[in-house]
């Protein structure tokens, strides 16, 4: 993958934290880096970023509903 003009990737899940690596360790081989997932946390535990996580989702699904309140979906 050296050589040549730099180039573009697309991370997903695993893909995204090879693509960071990459990015990491040659970044004058790429263009540009799309992540859609895969980056791993870096100073904060794990089970921080799911509950974050988690109850940034129930706020939006919270919205969501408020907007559009169906009641076959609740």
């Amino acid at each position: 993958l050296a050589g040549g003009a730099p180039w573009t990737i697309l991370g997903q899940s695993f893909g995204g934290f090879c693509a960071l690596n990459y990015l990491s360790s040659h970044p004058e081989g790429l263009a540009g880096v799309m992540i859609t997932g895969g980056i791993p946390p870096i100073g904060v535990a794990i089970d921080d970023i799911y509950r974050a996580t988690f109850t940034r989702v129930l706020q939006r699904n919270r919205q969501f509903y408020q907007r559009y309140p169906w009641p076959s979906y609740r």
